[in-house]
């Protein structure tokens, strides 16, 4: 007699082991992709934020130029002998961005900010290198920079107004609006004093 041993290596539990590794596997997949599509949308919304925060600094460089760019003309500056800008040119319509508010008559209309009293965007507002400053044109901007000169008076203390003429310190003050690349803008004002 003869005596048949087989030994058997395959249980019942092995196929069942099969399917449970199968189910982990497409949980951890469904976890990755959760967790990548959050990474895709928080760079892009970080990209978007990067590239706001550079259309306000390109808005803020356009104003900022066009503020300079006024100074010049005020003082001058772009012309050897310097040509300051000519008082006579200042008038109430405010013709090519001069503004005059030392009459009596515009001091009440003055009391108004410039931006609620004309369009930034068009005349009598005027563009960056008006005036023969000769400032070039900026790039990578939706619209060049623009700007206001108002001329106006001030007392300051200890100064009598009938020593000089009614008007003690004259001094200028300058509104410019910059344009980013996309939509940001940027207005600043600035009194300077000449």
């Amino acid at each position: 007699m003869q005596i048949r041993t087989s030994l058997s290596f395959s249980t019942p539990a092995a196929h069942v082991q099969r399917g449970a590794a199968l189910l982990a596997a497409l949980i951890f997949l469904i976890v990755f992709t959760i967790i990548g599509v959050g990474v895709v949308g928080t760079t892009t919304t970080e990209e978007k934020l990067a590239r706001n925060f550079r259309d306000v600094d390109i808005a803020f460089a356009a104003a900022e130029a066009a503020l300079r760019d006024a100074e010049i003309r005020i003082t001058g500056d772009w012309s050897k002998p310097a040509l300051p800008v000519d008082p006579l040119a200042f008038g109430p319509a405010c013709p090519d961005g001069l503004c005059d508010c030392l009459f009596k008559v515009n001091q009440a209309l003055c009391k108004t900010p410039i931006p609620e009293r004309y369009s930034m965007a068009s005349s009598p507002s005027v563009e960056i290198g008006t005036g023969t400053t000769g400032t070039p044109q900026i790039a990578l901007v939706s619209a060049q920079p623009r700007y206001f000169i108002e001329k106006k008076c001030a007392n300051l203390s200890g100064e009598s107004s009938s020593s000089s003429g009614g008007c003690p310190t004259k001094y200028y003050q300058i509104t410019t609006v910059g344009s980013g690349r996309l939509s940001a803008q940027t207005t600043l004002q600035e009194t300077f004093i000449y």
